[in-house]
């Protein structure tokens, strides 16, 4: 059940606290990494990061291609 579950939090945070009956956490994870993602623009990022495009910098900062 242990592997499951790192399985789904590898898929997204909060999805493992949700299988293990943890609904509260889980719920929090799943909402602070969602602002996180919005805010700090780390999907365009990636995005850009993939495409080998030089505004990677430009749109998440450095932070963005420390993955």
């Amino acid at each position: 059940m242990r592997n499951i579950a790192a399985l789904f939090s590898i898929l997204m945070p909060g999805f493992g606290q949700i299988y293990n009956g943890q609904f509260i956490k889980g719920v929090f994870f799943i909402i602070v990494e969602h602002f996180d993602n919005a805010f700090g623009h780390i999907n365009e990022a990636i995005h850009e990061n993939i495409r080998w495009k030089p505004t990677a910098l430009a749109v998440g900062g450095r932070r963005g291609l420390y993955f």
